[in-house]
């Protein structure tokens, strides 16, 4: 196994290269994001989400919450 590469951006922040993907470090701890987000959505309403640019119009507009999960789902 290799060492993954590494690249120091700052004293707080860094990137490295692990496993063919790459990874956020801030203060030395991995930084986990939301990087992919499926949406089921009915061809019926599939306008209703016309507005969504970005993971957190959806978390606003659905009330999702990271403890929780999505209002109404289970």
């Amino acid at each position: 196994m290799t060492s993954p590469v590494r690249f120091k951006i700052n004293d707080l922040l860094e990137v490295r290269l692990e496993n063919d993907n790459t990874v956020i470090y801030v203060a030395g701890e991995c930084f986990v994001i939301c990087k992919k987000l499926l949406l089921n959505i009915s061809v019926e309403e599939v306008e209703d989400y016309d507005e969504i640019d970005s993971i957190d119009d959806v978390v606003e507009i659905l009330k999702w919450d990271a403890e929780t999960g999505q209002k109404g789902v289970k």
